[in-house]
């Protein structure tokens, strides 16, 4: 080992240690009834949060699996003529086509975050149901 890699590695473990000083936050609670209290509150919180996290992301995930079959490979546009072209044409940047961008483009939606134009691409491929 030459001298660069043992000073590396020393300060990654210093690095490690010093992040054990936070702990003694938690030691002030002891000491500090308001504190306590409060720490007791953010964890009943984040409790609370995980259970709503977990129907979240099975909300998303049933809604994803959900438009990938229904519009999977069905929203083509040809580049030149703005057209419909389910044959030559390519797909949107966010498309049902695979898990991941399914994932992404529900999350849009949930969030409101300029899902009206993914609303008007997909009513323009597939239609009314």
């Amino acid at each position: 080992m030459n001298e660069t890699q043992k000073s590396t590695k020393t300060g990654s473990v210093v690095t490690a240690l010093r992040a054990f000083r936070l702990l003694r936050v938690f030691k002030l609670a002891k000491t500090w009834k308001r504190f306590e209290l409060l720490l007791e509150t953010m964890a009943n919180t984040l409790k609370d949060v995980a259970t709503f996290s977990i129907l979240l992301f099975l909300f998303i995930f049933i809604f994803t699996l959900l438009g990938m079959e229904l519009f999977a490979f069905k929203v083509k546009f040809n580049e030149e003529t703005d057209q419909v072209d389910l044959e030559g044409g390519t797909s949107p940047s966010v498309n049902f086509d695979s898990f991941l961008n399914s994932f992404s483009l529900v999350f849009i939606v949930l969030t409101n975050d300029g899902s009206s134009d993914i609303y008007y691409k997909l009513y323009r491929t597939v239609g009314a149901f």
